[in-house]
């Protein structure tokens, strides 16, 4: 029951600063699985992403831009067809500082997928609201609620640092 997996990936980029005013990062990806078992399917993905996001000049109200592409190629076998699946999302974000400690966030946009969904088209637009709060250098709790095209989407994460450990 022994099979070979086989991953490349191929992932260059340019990133470039405009001092302190915003930075921007251009990405393109390309990788391949392939498998020698037969229910494994062999994969090629190829996609970009691209951002623009605001530098240490907006310290009260920062902002960002975001757009993604991905185009993932699934070969057929004798049991399922060969398929393609495509994946875009544009989003803007804001982040409103009111303490050091304490920032608003929200998000906004517009997301489609090539899946077939039960609750209908797979493409709407895209929003969350949240929070940030930094009560000391080791502790950072954040939430957010929103909405997707599935549905309604909630999120919480707690981190905490020691010398020697992190728990997230």
């Amino acid at each position: 029951n022994r099979r070979d997996v086989r991953r490349y990936n191929i992932s260059p980029y340019v990133r470039h600063r405009f001092g302190d005013l915003a930075s921007t990062v251009l990405k393109y990806t390309y990788g391949i699985v392939e498998s020698s078992a037969g229910g494994l399917r062999n994969r090629r993905n190829n996609g970009y992403q691209a951002s623009l996001n605001s530098g240490d000049y907006f310290r009260i109200l920062s902002w960002g831009l975001n757009d993604s592409h991905q185009r993932i190629h699934i070969d057929g076998n004798q049991l399922r067809p060969a398929r393609t699946i495509e994946l875009e999302r544009s989003i803007a974000n804001l982040n409103f500082n009111i303490t050091r400690r304490f920032s608003l966030t929200a998000t906004g946009g517009y997301e489609r997928s090539s899946f077939i969904s039960i609750r209908g088209k797979p493409a709407s637009p895209t929003w969350t609201v949240g929070f940030i709060w930094i009560p000391n250098q080791r502790t950072e709790m954040s939430g957010s609620a929103g909405k997707r095209f599935f549905g309604d989407t909630y999120a919480a994460s707690i981190k905490y640092r020691t010398r020697s450990t992190n728990w997230e």
